[in-house]
């Protein structure tokens, strides 16, 4: 798909507003699953870091071929596991509320705003992959603003490393342009549908959160 040719500096600009975050404390840390454990692992070492006292999880993950059917519980299983962390400081979706939360990047973002809403959470930290983290922030910006839910979000993109013996196959310098090949298009439809925020909304919200 080619690359827009009005406004291609601005939206980059934006982008890289979104991957230069710094961060600072939050009421919880939610990640988008997908991309193996690297989000997941990402966002453990965040809270290791003490910024936050809660990690949520959504979604399902079904590119790692070692474990095409993983999910929320699997990865918060993987943290209590692996990473000995409480399962009491893990959030997972509330399928017994909506079974689309997690479903989607639409669905993901909706149990986000769910869980923030139910426990009175202000500030989180988003965590997604680099090339993903536009349309992950974007889709909850969205909800928020038809929900007039004053939510402030922090952009924590994660690094993709090289992955072997799996479906993924990202090269570190591949993120801007597999921004362009697959998300670029995704958000373009999914604004038009109304899903997405607008690259004005998220203007004016960065201004408005001076971030």
């Amino acid at each position: 798909m080619d690359q827009p040719d009005q406004g291609h500096g601005k939206i980059a600009a934006y982008c890289m507003a979104l991957l230069t975050q710094p961060l600072e404390k939050a009421d919880a840390i939610a990640v988008f699953t997908g991309d193996g454990r690297t989000r997941v692992t990402h966002a453990h070492e965040i809270y290791q870091r003490g910024l936050a006292p809660l990690l949520m999880i959504t979604g399902a993950d079904d590119l790692l071929s070692a474990n095409p059917q993983a999910n929320a519980e699997d990865y918060a299983h993987y943290l209590i596991e692996q990473k000995s962390m409480s399962r009491d400081r893990i959030v997972t979706d509330a399928t017994d509320v909506n079974p689309d939360f997690g479903k989607t990047c639409l669905g993901q973002a909706a149990s986000i705003v769910y869980e923030s809403r139910k426990r009175g959470w202000q500030t989180i930290i988003l965590v997604a992959s680099h090339y993903h983290i536009p349309r992950a922030y974007m889709t909850l910006l969205k909800i928020c603003l038809k929900e007039t839910f004053d939510l402030r979000i922090i952009a924590a993109p994660s690094r993709l490393p090289w992955f072997s013996g799996t479906e993924i196959k990202v090269h570190p310098v591949e993120p801007w342009l597999r921004f362009w090949d697959e998300e670029w298009p995704r958000i373009t439809t999914y604004q038009d549908k109304g899903d997405v925020a607008t690259w004005g909304e998220l203007g004016e919200y960065l201004l408005r959160q001076n971030l």
